[in-house]
């Protein structure tokens, strides 16, 4: 029977009946409890039976209780049974077994096991302890395989069951030997060496192969250009007359001319047509894009001035300069854009490495409020020069003289480096207007020979500039070529001698008007060589200066009238553009501005179909301008193949061309008599653009048009491509210069109601001169246009 101290350690009320057996005595009580446990000696027997308390059993008694052993219950954990060290590796992974989280409660354990496996693989025994246990156990897995998951269980066991905790763990990456990093730094840093290299020498390689000019001095020239161009001396005046139309005779004060420089209009196109586009590469490194004064004038990859490269700087061998053959030397010219200020350096690298010893410059610094070339010279008053950075140069100004009656200054500079010195000759003209040319050839002729004079034996190139370095620069080295072949040949060829520079650089020679200027001092050079330039008078009607008069045209976005539109620009005219897109008009504006340095080109809005619109144009003109010198009407349209009208009621086609232009030309009437001598050029169509019936009405307006202060002349351009996207009978250039002739030629002046073709009075139609249906359509277009007394003329 159980003692009171063993019965006290029953657990709470159990609601059973409850029959012990200890040491062979029986014992019957009752107790409530929901878990009976016997305390005792760890491995003494007892035997127990239990009954329902409401049910009597079949069978009870001591024969019938089941034997028990206090190594009979399940085990489990009291708390987390392990724990991390912190020490792991890609190869162990250490842990520390805490047996005091096991709980003997149920039974004693017997037994503690590690079970190991890879994830997802099936759990082995790796270790075994029996009891007693150490509080503490560390153990560690180890030959682990790198960067891989495993798991892991803690298992402790008695007689009756088991309890496991498990875990997961994943290994370290392996590290990377020395051995194996040095190798592969090495190999990482060979295939950035290479990468490298590769994208150095696609970039940059192109400018270390570019060679020097290989252009022979002779150029072999395509079927289409080959034809002989060739003038004798003894045919040039016949043959400049009759290209330039402006050459008089002192002795009569006669023009002579045949018809009228539309043949110098068409080689000058020509020219411009067969001119080559040759590789731009290196000058279009975006390294290279702020080294360019201008982004449509770029050296050519295979006659650009290359200098020395600075180590480790890409695109320093590059400079916007190309050479130039000489009419028997090669490369004798070095034709260069005007410096920048950040450049100027390496404009003195140029001059010291390729051996220049006379630079010409023909611009000014500034003209027109615009920079065109920085001043690359120090003062005479500074003394000590300057010192250049990287060329380690030093230059000096030692000498500078103004030679006025011949328009230009000479300057003499000390370019040194180290103990090595040279003497730099510097010839500056200052007469020469930036894309037009000087008033006469006389100054021009005396300067090249001037500095062809001074050239020493021992230069290897003479650098020409100005802003650009193409067309005030082209036209010097033209003439300076063209005075070498009369003298070697006997004759001139300007056509080919332009066309040759053009294979070295692009656009030598840049307008027409200097290209004639050309033709006029060769002319001037042979005529002086013979004594015979007394004769003559060498006028230049392209350079006719309009400086005082504004201009209005109408539809000047395109074709035509931008044409026109530069070119009067370029005459220092005020030039409005009348035009119904002001986008358009705008951006034609701001080019003629930059192209010609006129900032007195200006944009107004004008629709020649809508008549409330040209009532508010003329109202502005009337309002801001003090005079106007010449009216062209050129804005027009081609029929439509469908009849439309305007919001006046009128037809479309016939707003456009005529009915918009007779109102305008009615209420700008006054400020044109105001202003007088002044002209009205209006342009006639032609059948190819449908345009028959509005033309006529222009035939027939100027009978009916006051004649006394204002000349009314209508001209036709010829079969021109009006908006320039085809190539026709004649291009834009070409359609213009019976507008341009009309504005600025002095043999019209006192001429009105006459019709003209290619520059030349044409008689206009039978119907054109019928003065009674003349008089019907002005009156009708009064009626049309709904023109007010106080508008009328």
């Amino acid at each position: 029977m159980p003692s009171n101290a063993q019965q006290a350690q029953l657990s709470a009320p159990f609601c059973w009946s409850c029959c012990l057996s200890l040491a062979g005595a029986a014992v019957q009580m009752t107790h409530v409890s929901p878990a009976l446990r016997f305390i005792g000696a760890a491995d003494i027997g007892r035997c127990i039976c239990v009954k329902a308390r409401n049910k009597k059993p079949d069978r009870y008694g001591l024969a019938k209780c089941e034997n028990i052993t206090t190594l009979s219950g399940t085990p489990f954990f009291k708390s987390k049974p392990w724990y991390d060290t912190g020490l792991k590796s890609y190869q162990k992974y250490a842990i520390v077994v805490n047996s005091s989280a096991f709980d003997e409660s149920n039974g004693r354990i017997i037994k503690q096991e590690i079970l190991f496996a890879k994830s997802k693989e099936e759990l082995t025994v790796c270790d075994t302890k029996a009891p007693p246990f150490e509080t503490i156990s560390p153990f560690t897995f180890k030959d682990l395989e790198p960067g891989t998951p495993y798991d892991f269980a803690i298992r402790i066991s008695t007689k009756g069951g088991e309890a496991m905790s498990k875990s997961t763990f994943r290994t370290e990456d392996a590290p990377v030997s020395s051995v194996l990093v040095a190798c592969l730094t090495i190999i990482a840093l060979l295939a950035l060496a290479i990468a490298a290299l590769i994208i150095y020498n696609r970039l940059f390689s192109p400018i270390k192969a570019s060679t020097s000019m290989e252009l022979p001095l002779v150029v072999t020239y395509p079927p289409d250009v080959a034809t002989e161009r060739k003038v004798l001396v003894g045919n040039l005046l016949d043959t400049v007359t009759e290209l330039t139309k402006m050459i008089k005779d002192k002795s009569s004060n006669m023009i002579l001319h045949s018809i009228g420089g539309q043949q110098l209009t068409l080689e000058y196109s020509e020219l411009r047509s067969i001119s080559p586009a040759k590789s731009t590469l290196h000058a279009s490194l975006g390294i290279n894009d702020y080294k360019n004064r201008y982004v449509n004038i770029l050296p050519f990859d295979d006659t650009r001035v290359i200098l020395n490269e600075y180590r480790g700087i890409p695109g320093s061998d590059y400079i916007n300069a190309s050479y130039i053959h000489g009419y028997t030397k090669p490369k004798e010219f070095i034709a260069s854009q005007g410096p920048k200020e950040e450049l100027k350096d390496d404009f003195w690298r140029l001059v010291w490495e390729k051996n220049v010893h006379v630079i010409v410059m023909v611009t000014q610094c500034v003209e027109a409020n615009k920079e065109k070339c920085c001043t690359y010279w120090p003062s005479p008053s500074n003394v000590q020069g300057w010192r250049l950075g990287f060329p380690k140069l030093h230059v000096r100004t030692v000498l500078e003289v103004n030679h006025q009656p011949g328009g230009y200054i000479t300057r003499k500079f000390e370019l040194s480096k180290g103990s090595r010195s040279r003497v730099i000759q510097h010839f500056h003209y200052v007469s020469w207007p930036d894309m037009g040319c000087p008033q006469t050839p006389d100054q021009l002729i005396q300067f090249v020979k001037v500095v062809r004079a001074a050239i020493p034996k021992e230069s290897s190139h003479t650098l020409i500039h100005c802003s650009a370095g193409v067309g005030r620069t082209g036209t010097f080295i033209a003439l300076s070529n063209l005075m070498d072949e009369m003298e070697c040949e006997g004759s001139v060829d300007v056509f080919h001698c332009v066309y040759r520079m053009r294979h070295h650089r692009t656009n030598m020679v840049q307008t027409q008007s200097q290209y004639s200027f050309v033709y006029k001092c060769i002319l001037k050079h042979y005529l002086d060589s013979i004594g015979e330039s007394d004769k003559y008078c060498l006028e230049d009607s392209e350079s006719a200066s309009l400086t005082t008069n504004t201009v209005i045209i109408t539809g000047a976005s395109a074709g035509i009238g931008k044409s026109a539109a530069f070119d009067l620009a370029r005459r220092n005219a005020r030039v409005i553009l009348a035009c119904r897109n002001l986008e358009k008009a705008q951006k034609v504006a701001d080019e003629i501005i930059r192209d010609t340095g006129n900032t007195s080109v200006v944009v107004r809005k004008l629709d020649t179909s809508d008549l409330s619109s040209v009532r508010s144009f003329a109202r502005k003109i009337v309002e801001t301008e003090d005079s106007l010198h010449i009216l062209i009407n050129n804005a027009g349209m081609a029929g439509h193949h469908k009849r439309e009208h305007t919001a006046d009621g009128l037809e479309l086609t016939m707003a456009t061309n005529h009915y918009g232009h007779f109102l305008l030309t009615n209420l700008l009437l006054n400020l044109l008599k105001k202003s007088a001598p002044s002209r009205i050029s209006s342009q006639k169509g032609f059948a190819a653009q449908g345009l028959q019936q509005t033309a006529c009405t222009l035939e027939l307006w100027i009978l009916k048009l006051p004649t006394r202060w204002v000349a009314f002349l209508v001209t036709v351009p010829g079969e021109c491509n009006i908006f320039c996207s085809t190539k026709w009978e004649k291009d834009c250039d070409l359609g213009a210069q019976t507008i341009i002739h009309l504005a600025v030629a002095e043999e019209v002046e006192g001429l009105s109601g006459k019709y003209f073709v290619d520059c030349k009075e044409t008689e206009s139609s039978k119907l054109a001169q019928h003065r009674g249906i003349a008089k019907k359509l002005w009156l009708a277009s009064e009626l049309d246009v709904k023109l007010e007394n106080e508008e009328m003329m």
